[in-house]
């Protein structure tokens, strides 16, 4: 049996504020995806897929693009909030 779940609109919306805020960290310092995906060593695709919102990324692939962008990992994550109805 298949067991994999939809992603519900909260975790939807999470995935898309996470990568948006990785896309405005990067942008703000200055830095290319290429750059981003080289010194996080992870491929390029799956950074555009992450600040795109098209992939749930883990929180070790958070760690990762935060030691790549050189901020403590809560400095990716302190601006992103789970909005209730």
């Amino acid at each position: 049996m298949n067991y994999k779940l939809k992603a519900t609109n909260e975790q939807k919306q999470l995935t898309q504020e996470l990568g948006l805020q990785i896309a405005k960290i990067r942008h703000d310092l200055g830095i290319s995806r290429e750059t981003l995906a080289s010194k996080s060593k992870m491929h390029l695709q799956l950074i555009y897929d992450i600040e795109s919102g098209r992939k749930n990324a883990s929180i070790y692939m958070i760690a990762r693009i935060a030691r790549g962008l050189d901020l403590p990992l809560s400095d990716i994550l302190k601006d992103i909030d789970l909005k209730t109805n």
